[in-house]
């Protein structure tokens, strides 16, 4: 059988083309955004069967909780995560508001540490994979809104998921 994988941003860019390329491989894909009918068309467009687009705001705890409900009572264990859900509020640091850097860091931060934790629990019985995408211009421009949020991500994903991750599989 094949395993599941689970897009956040999954129904736009670099999202959907990963979402389009585990289907053409034989995997079920379960494609997340904040648009329900954008989520839903692009698990309609892909290729096999099984697939599913949900509703969620990665940004929010009980949005991330709701949609891994619904994934594990659907489909089951969770073999492959994918977070490509991101927003970008294109601003100098010196002129960005602080809201603005809040939803930035709740979005692209946050929103990939709870899809990790929820993903993780899923993953610690049977292994699996976790992808985080972050934009290689905020690792560039250290300087812009979206600099820090990269950097930060860089960081959380070399030192802190990757070795939960490894871990955890492995005393399973």
């Amino acid at each position: 059988m094949s395993r599941l994988a689970v897009v956040f941003g999954g129904s736009r860019g670099i999202g959907r083309a990963v979402s389009q390329l585990l289907a053409q491989r034989g995997h079920r894909v379960v494609v997340l955004s904040r648009n329900k009918d954008a989520a839903q068309a692009t698990a309609e467009s892909l290729p096999g069967e099984q697939h599913l687009g949900l509703s969620c705001d990665v940004s929010k705890e009980e949005d991330v909780q709701r949609a891994f409900e619904t994934i594990n009572k659907t489909f089951g264990t969770v073999g492959y995560l994918v977070n490509a859900a991101g927003i970008n509020r294109d601003a100098l640091l010196l002129r960005s508001k602080s809201e603005d850097m809040l939803s930035v860091l709740h979005t692209n931060l946050l929103g990939s540490m709870l899809t990790c934790r929820s993903a993780l629990r899923s993953m610690l019985s049977h292994g699996g994979a976790i992808v985080n995408i972050a934009l290689a211009d905020g690792i560039a421009m250290g300087t812009t809104l979206g600099g820090g949020r990269e950097c930060a991500f860089i960081g959380q994903i070399k030192y802190g998921f990757v070795l939960s991750l490894k871990q955890s599989t492995q005393a399973h």
